[in-house]
């Protein structure tokens, strides 16, 4: 035998999550990072996990206090 699966050949969905971590770190450009995990379920949990931070976009209006009490 030569190793090789009858399943036909191997695939990048055949590598184990370390190693699509391992690529998803590499990746340069923000834009690439973010379509990455558009690509299956397991690439986005694979993104999820590999995150450093959290982005939100909101705003805070200043109250005054003296609003609060009409």
């Amino acid at each position: 035998m030569n190793g090789l699966s009858s399943a036909g050949p191997t695939t990048i969905m055949d590598l184990p999550d370390d190693c699509v971590i391992f690529i998803f770190q590499r990746l340069c450009s923000a834009f690439a990072r973010e379509a990455f995990g558009l690509t299956c379920r397991r690439w986005l949990h694979i993104q999820n996990i590999s995150r450093r931070s959290l982005m939100f976009q909101c705003s805070f209006t200043h109250l005054e206090i003296s609003s609060l009490s009409k």
